[in-house]
Order: structure tokens, then C-alpha cells, then sequence
């Protein structure tokens, strides 16, 4: 008999980008689906005494019309949130794997014990996000370098999202935004390199992060390349030849500035008198 209550950390839940991906109403609908799993047998399966429920059996178990459980299903599973066996049966791969390794502890706890099994961290903290199996928090210095410190998965697939003007249920293949990660890990930043990349050239039907990746990189080294090179060597003006065009023709261009004699002018003194004595 499953135990009657679950550990739910709501922070995981929100940062799985498989879910985020879904719709309120899909998320809802899993959330119920857990709900059966935990109650059956095997655990982590959708089955009702040992049967796969219809969408009629479901819909009534979720609270919702038959009529809206295909599309909600079919949405989670393109998101890929579940899996199914070989005949088809729904399971969550967390709830089955935190089953076995249950199991395992109860064995070894029946022959006195298993020190290693104190450093398992085989169960992924975004796969269906019901850990049944911590006492504590995960601390924050046993996550990875990069999501300790670089946006969490929902912020950041959303700020990837506006930036590439997608709008909707994306394509499954933008769940999980690897290559972008990969970016960062590689020193590119977010909001200076990688998120203004995108903008510039969007793509709302583009099905993978990895569509983005050149242009990103073809930003960034073009931004280098402008940085690295000299700036530009500023002409030398030839103020003789203006104040000669200024007090023989009477030429002197807005652009040149203010005229010689007027408040501001940029001419040397000494050249003004020279041309004002020649003329």
C-alpha cells in the first residue's frame, strides 16, 4: 500500500521546463494523473485496479469533460512530462524509479543496511517533479555551476521565448533550452550576447535552440571585432585652405562651424590674421 501523503517542493515543480511548456490546464490534469499513480499498483503507473482508465474514467477521476482529455494528454505527452510502457500504459518515470529504489532500501535495510545507498542521486530534481524520496531541501552548492547561477529554467525559457517571438505551445524540442546553456557555460552572456542575438533576427517558427546558436556566435564575434579595432584617424583640418575660401569667396559651410570673428570659432588666431592680411 502506497504511503498517503506526498513530498511536493513547489520550487521544482516550477522550474521543470517540460511543464512550463504545457498549458495551466494540462499542468492541472498531471497533477491529478500523479495523483491516481501514487495510488497504484505498479506505483507510478495510470492504472485503476490494474486497468488503464478511458478518457471517459479519467475525466471523471480529473473533475473536467471527457471532451478536453486528449488534447490536455496529448500535450503533456509532446512535452514529454510521461512515458508508456509497451502496451501503452501511462507512467511517470520519477514515480517508478523512486519505487525501485524503495524497494532496494527496504531489502537492504532487512540484511542491515546499505551505506552507499546514502549517495544515490540518481532521481532527476525536473522529472515529474513529486520527490517522494528527501527529508531536506537540496542545498544549493549540490546543484550545477550553471543553474546556481544563471536564470532558473521557467525565467530563462521565458526570456528565450519573447526573444525569438514565440508565442503558444512551442515545439517540444525548446523544453529544454541545452544549447543555450552550453552558450553559457562557454562564457556567453545572457542578457548581453545572448538574448539581444536572438532579437535581432527572430524566429517564431523555429523548432530547436540550436537554430539560434550561429547567429548568436556570429554576433558575439562581431561585437569583438568592432571592439579590437583601432578607431579611425580623425582628418587634419586644413584651416589655411578655409579661411583662404572664407576671405577671397566668402565660403565658410555650417559644418565648418561658427565664422571667424563669431564667438566659438574653432580657427587658430594667428591663421585668421594671416588670411585677413593676405586677402
Amino acid at each position: 500500500m502506497s504511503d498517503p501523503w506526498l513530498k511536493f517542493y513547489p520550487t521544482d515543480w516550477r522550474s521543470d521546463p517540460k511543464l512550463r511548456m504545457c498549458g495551466l490546464a494540462a499542468r492541472g490534469l498531471w497533477i491529478e494523473m500523479i495523483s491516481i499513480m501514487h495510488e497504484a499498483t505498479p506505483y507510478g503507473h495510470l492504472l485503476v485496479s490494474g486497468l488503464a482508465p478511458t478518457d471517459a474514467q479519467l475525466a471523471v477521476l480529473a473533475g473536467t469533460s471527457p471532451d478536453q482529455i486528449p488534447a490536455l494528454r496529448g500535450e503533456l505527452e509532446a512535452a514529454g512530462v510521461f512515458s508508456r510502457t509497451r502496451e501503452g500504459v501511462i507512467f511517470s518515470r520519477r514515480m517508478t524509479r523512486v519505487a525501485k529504489k524503495s524497494a532496494i532500501a527496504r531489502k537492504n535495510g532487512k540484511n542491515g543496511g546499505n551505506p552507499t545507498l546514502l549517495k544515490q542521486r540518481d532521481i532527476s530534481a525536473s522529472d515529474n517533479q513529486i520527490p517522494t524520496d528527501r527529508d531536506k531541501p537540496q542545498k544549493p552548492e549540490a546543484r550545477s555551476q550553471i543553474v546556481a547561477s544563471q536564470p532558473r529554467g521557467e525565467d530563462l525559457i521565458d526570456s528565450l521565448l519573447l526573444a525569438a517571438g514565440i508565442r503558444g505551445n512551442p515545439s517540444p524540442g525548446l523544453a529544454f533550452p541545452g544549447e543555450i546553456l552550453g552558450l553559457m557555460q562557454a562564457g556567453f552572456d545572457l542578457h548581453a550576447d545572448i538574448l539581444p542575438a536572438i532579437k535581432a533576427r527572430p524566429n517564431p517558427k523555429a523548432r530547436s535552440w540550436a537554430y539560434f546558436v550561429p547567429q548568436i556566435r556570429d554576433a558575439a564575434e562581431r561585437k569583438a571585432a568592432a571592439a579590437s579595432s583601432p578607431a579611425p584617424e580623425r582628418k587634419a583640418v586644413d584651416w589655411q585652405e578655409r579661411l583662404a575660401a572664407f576671405y577671397e569667396q566668402d565660403v565658410w559651410p555650417h559644418s565648418w562651424g561658427p565664422k571667424p570673428g563669431e564667438p566659438g570659432c574653432a580657427a587658430p588666431d594667428d591663421l585668421i590674421e594671416q588670411a585677413r592680411a593676405a586677402a
